[in-house]
């Protein structure tokens, strides 16, 4: 084909590792879907700060790289392959990644057109694989549409898990769909559309999109809707929540929560809080999600470490930490010195991959469980922040007397 061999470049040699490496974009290396993967995968994975990296050699030297970088080379070759079929080298071509797998992420969207996207589900280990023969060999197996629906069975039965739970979040029930969109080669397979014909209804399974184009369409319509001065009037105001809460660690393994769960984003919160002792050099501040009050319960997700400008202060001197979500899911944590206005910050890509739905209701239910507990350990930090406050006026007592 005369553009392949017109397109060169490194990301050639990424190709190999593509397939899969998607199904870790945004989760940790000890995450359970990522470590069963692994034992399938052909190429290798390896920890790098808690994040799962492909290391390969490439021209005689060996590389790392994320599931993100990989990406963004296919992206760099999906344009140049454009470039060279469409003769747009010329103009300006703009690619747009629109994330395939959702896990978690409860979705509402409004727009000016006919309809509206209330949620999305799916499953980040759902997909197709390919089975790569050596020497060029055939493998033939006869198989009967019998034994072929038993294979799949518990597979597609998981999808249909998937549709209920997308359902649930927009407090939808079957008869409130009206149509069911197949996207995907997958939806070609009898036993699919048998069971969805059953679950909907055959006059809500929609087929009038080439089911192999179904995502890339709904991509390009996204895509579109981002940008300024689109002829397309659909437009897509895309807004999501957060699967758990978002705060800092305080004194004594209290978990603070600056953006409590199921708040929709892009939002921008902040909380107060205060140096531990007097003149306090630095306030390193850890960032966790979960749903329990010690904070050592819940999942560190970064760290922001501040230093400070006045440090002849005395203890409770006033540190905020500003948390925000940004339209792409990006966490934007600055911790500030407020009377200096001195501050540091950082990102963390945030866009719910790293959990599956299962994981967070596993977590919600954790929570639940110890909900006593944690209300004890609640209570007796506020009466230890009472007893550490009269301790205070005391010695400022103290202090005058003499």
């Amino acid at each position: 084909m005369d553009w392949y061999d017109s397109v060169s470049g490194p990301c050639l040699k990424l190709l190999v590792v593509t397939g899969d490496a998607k199904r870790f974009i945004g989760r940790q290396f000890n995450d359970s879907s990522v470590q069963n993967d692994m034992k399938r995968w052909r190429f290798k994975v390896i920890d790098r700060n808690g994040k799962p990296h492909v290391e390969f050699t490439q021209n005689r030297g060996a590389r790392v790289r994320s599931a993100e970088q990989i990406s963004s080379e296919v992206l760099k070759y999906m344009k140049k392959i454009a470039e060279a079929t469409f003769a747009l080298k010329n103009s300006m071509m703009k690619v747009e990644l629109i994330p395939e797998l959702f896990t978690q992420a409860n979705s509402r969207c409004s727009d000016n057109g006919p309809g509206s996207i209330r949620s999305t589900s799916t499953s980040g280990n759902y997909g197709s694989r390919q089975v790569d023969l050596a020497n060029d060999q055939d493998w033939k197996v006869d198989l009967s549409k019998a034994k072929f629906n038993e294979m799949i069975q518990s597979t597609i039965a998981g999808t249909l898990k998937i549709v209920d739970q997308a359902l649930g979040r927009a407090s939808l029930k079957t008869q409130d769909i009206d149509y069911v969109i197949l996207a995907g080669g997958s939806t070609r397979i009898q036993l699919v559309r048998e069971m969805l014909t059953e679950k909907f209804s055959k006059e809500k399974i929609w087929c009038k999109i080439n089911p192999d184009e179904a995502v890339a369409i709904g991509a390009s319509l996204i895509a579109s809707s981002m940008q300024r001065d689109t002829p397309i009037s659909l437009k897509l105001n895309i807004q999501e929540k957060t699967p758990l809460s978002l705060g800092v660690d305080y004194r004594h393994d209290y978990f603070a929560v600056v953006i409590p769960r199921g708040t929709v984003y892009p939002c921008k919160l902040d909380r107060v809080g205060g140096t531990s002792v007097d003149n306090q050099k630095e306030a390193e501040m850890m960032i966790y999600e979960g749903e329990r009050k010690k904070a050592s319960s819940n999942r560190k997700i970064g760290r922001v470490n501040l230093i400070l400008e006045n440090q002849n202060a005395k203890s409770s001197y006033k540190i905020k930490n500003i948390f925000e979500i940004d339209g792409n899911g990006i966490l934007h944590v600055t911790t500030v010195e407020v009377d200096t206005g001195n501050s540091a910050d950082l990102e963390i890509q945030y866009d719910g991959l790293s959990y599956k739905e299962d994981d967070i209701q596993r977590i919600l239910a954790e929570a639940e469980a110890h909900k006593e507990e944690d209300a004890d350990f609640e209570s007796r930090l506020n009466s230890l922040k009472i007893l550490e406050e009269l301790l205070e006026q005391l010695n400022e007592l103290k202090t005058m007397v003499q």
